[in-house]
């Protein structure tokens, strides 16, 4: 199974039946509290993403900060958990992003010197809101760093080399487990 084939495209869309009912209730959820703790911000914040052969698209997510940078301890714990991506259903349903595929990144995250890589490796897929590289480190990892973009980068290769249904469930499980330790550690035991 290739990372762009029909199999994988139906894969996707299953999972993407399966959790739209948790994504739309969070959405609504989350909205009303966001919305509640501060009436005078926008809930979404929308930023340009690169994505399938580097379309330039919009990605929604919740806004965890204030204008200042400022954040409450329920929007840390969105950004911790990884549910302030949760929007990124819209994404989906758009066919923006796939449920499974490297995360999306602004243009301003890629070092010029791993264009080219980028270019050629990462964006010959779908973006998705569920990645191995994710799993591995967690949501919310922002590339600041060049062994950031050499990370993605071999994920992603080993991804692609390896993809299969086993794999997407492998990640699904991994990313899962990843945000529930997340959010243990958020709020310790007392």
């Amino acid at each position: 199974m290739s990372v762009n084939s029909l199999s994988t495209l139906v894969m996707n869309l299953l999972f993407t039946l399966i959790f739209l009912p948790f994504f739309i209730f969070s959405m609504v959820i989350i909205g009303i509290i966001l919305f509640v703790l501060d009436p005078k911000s926008p809930v979404f914040f929308i930023q340009v993403r690169m994505g399938y052969l580097g379309t330039p698209f919009c990605v929604y997510k919740f806004r965890t900060l204030k204008n200042g940078g400022s954040s409450n301890k329920f929007t840390s714990f969105l950004r911790l958990s990884g549910m302030d991506e949760v929007p990124q259903i819209i994404n989906i349903l758009k066919g923006e992003m796939w449920f499974f595929g490297p995360r999306p990144k602004s243009y301003a995250e890629i070092p010029p010197t791993y264009v080219y890589q980028y270019n050629r490796i990462v964006l010959k897929r779908h973006p998705g809101l569920f990645s191995l590289y994710m799993a591995e480190k967690g949501p919310g990892q922002s590339v600041l760093q060049k062994q950031d973009i050499a990370g993605i980068l071999a994920y992603e290769r080993y991804e692609q080399a390896q993809w299969s249904s086993k794999l997407m469930i492998i990640i699904l499980f991994k990313c899962f487990r990843k945000i529930s330790s997340n959010c243990i550690d958020y709020f310790p035991a007392t």
